[in-house]
């Protein structure tokens, strides 16, 4: 077996990092990385809330976030005799839902299961609760995957719910390449997904493209006299730019003018 070179906290600031970076616009006070401590956490359950726009709940008692995720480092099983090998007849990555809370001479003897029982009544009051695991076990691809913008898209979710609420399980096994996780010990498919579906799942209504809004939603809005007058502006400055570029002008001014807004989920990204 061979073990993350890297730490859970730095898995945890890259990936808040760059889960609250992935949108083209910026809403003040949403999708900022709410940390709490280590005792907090051990009473929680999470290691990081974020606060979506679209889900139409907030915990007061979680600082108004709904949704929450508790980072795991997954080693890498990497020998036929490891204990979930004949599932994946190939190395794989595994981590633990319970924590070990005793030893003796050197033999894990007691599990924890407090923490994901935490997480698992978050998810009862209609939160997104999730774990993510690092799907490397070298620190210079985890850097190469934040610089390049891939952090999200690399290392997967779990949804919480999706887990069976039983004893016997007791680990999370998958593979870089695979498109699900299997729980253990009875093994079970679990659905594996990165940042487009997590988001997915949450949001509300039909979904568009930048391209449709700037279709659609200025000819809606021409009906509306008082707006000709700002979208000839609006027009005027947006020219021959980029469709992300024209679609935060057009945001900016639907949102300033009538004091609304709109999300947009990054697009889906097809994977080999």
């Amino acid at each position: 077996m061979k073990f993350p070179d890297f730490s859970e906290s730095q898995l945890q600031q890259l990936y808040n990092d760059s889960f609250a970076n992935i949108w083209p616009v910026k809403l003040p006070g949403y999708f900022i990385p709410v940390l709490i401590n280590t005792r907090q956490e051990k009473d929680k359950g999470y290691d990081t809330g974020f606060k979506v726009p679209w889900i139409d709940k907030f915990d007061p008692n979680n600082k108004m976030c709904n949704l929450f995720i508790q980072y795991k480092l997954a080693n890498l099983c990497d020998h036929s005799s490891s204990g979930q090998y004949q599932y994946w007849n190939q190395p794989y990555f595994r981590f633990s839902i319970p924590h070990e809370t005793a030893s003796y001479g050197g033999i894990v003897r007691e599990y924890s299961y407090h923490q994901f029982n935490a997480l698992k009544s978050l998810a009862d009051q209609g939160y997104s609760v999730n774990y993510c695991a690092n799907s490397t076990i070298n620190d210079w691809q985890l850097f190469e995957w934040y610089s390049n913008g891939l952090m999200t898209k690399m290392n997967p979710i779990v949804d919480i719910t999706e887990i069976d609420e039983d004893d016997s399980h007791r680990y999370i096994t998958f593979t870089e390449k695979s498109s699900y996780f299997l729980q253990h010990s009875e093994p079970r498919e679990i659905n594996k997904i990165f940042d487009e579906k997590l988001l997915s799942r949450i949001e509300k209504g039909k979904l568009s493209s930048m391209k449709e809004d700037l279709d659609i939603i200025p000819d809606i809005l021409l009906k509306i006299p008082s707006f000709e007058e700002h979208y000839s502006y609006y027009r005027d400055i947006s020219y021959d730019l980029s469709i992300i570029d024209r679609w935060t002008i057009l945001h900016f001014f639907v949102s300033s003018i009538f004091d609304v807004t709109w999300f947009k989920i990054p697009s889906s990204r097809k994977r080999n």
